[in-house]
């Protein structure tokens, strides 16, 4: 449900920017990648702050990344607007390709958008305890993951892009906001599962995700 959702979203988008040049939408979808891109994975740095299985965590995170990505998006949009004069720049495109084109380019941007937004609340923010008005969204059983996979390919996107360090990265961050103690009412099952799951090693990425000296040294052993 919540997947096609997505895909709608993008449609509107698609129908909305339809008017718009394909290198203006093709700037737009840029930005709100690597706006999101920043947003996760400066995640950890708020994770460190606080603590793990403090009540309220997932509110905070996404709240954290929500904000991070607007400021991010905004000032590239300020900076492509009046530094790159996009609205001036003239690129002739086959007709064909500028008419498909700035349609995909557009969908893709909307369903960028709303696959974060579904992240954000039904990944992290929504209890784990299943209520009846959660049918339409998963089933008792088995939680909300579908935002997940998009979400770990669009960071992927702007790792390889940008040529970072750690590669795996992105998968990490992700698989550490999906898997946060602190959710509420969580189910005996997802608490058993999450007790199976291999803890994630901290060492992989030791200048990106652990904790400071000072915290380290006072965890216990």
């Amino acid at each position: 449900m919540l997947f096609w959702f997505a895909i709608l979203f993008g449609i509107l988008t698609a129908w909305l920017l339809g008017r718009r040049s394909l290198y203006s939408n093709w700037i737009l979808l840029f930005n709100i990648l690597v706006s999101i891109y920043v947003g996760v994975m400066l995640s950890p740095i708020l994770l460190d702050m606080l603590d793990e299985t403090a009540e309220g965590i997932g509110y905070n995170c996404a709240a954290f990344i929500l904000l991070i990505a607007v400021v991010i998006f905004v000032t590239l949009h300020l900076i492509a607007r009046y530094s790159l004069v996009v609205d001036e720049v003239d690129i002739d495109f086959n007709e064909l390709v500028e008419m498909i084109g700035k349609r995909i380019v557009a969908f893709f941007t909307g369903f960028c958008v709303a696959v974060l937004f579904i992240f954000l609340i039904a990944v992290m923010i929504m209890p784990y305890k299943f209520s009846p008005w959660m049918k339409f969204i998963r089933t008792e059983n088995t939680p909300v993951t579908v935002a997940v996979k998009p979400m770990t390919k669009m960071c992927n996107l702007i790792n390889k892009f940008t040529l970072q360090r750690y590669p795996e990265a992105p998968q990490y961050v992700l698989t550490k906001l999906t898997n946060l103690r602190s959710r509420p009412q969580q189910t005996e099952d997802s608490q058993t599962e999450d007790s199976q799951t291999e803890p994630l090693d901290d060492q992989q990425f030791p200048d990106l995700l652990t904790p400071g000296p000072s915290q380290a040294d006072n965890d216990p052993k």
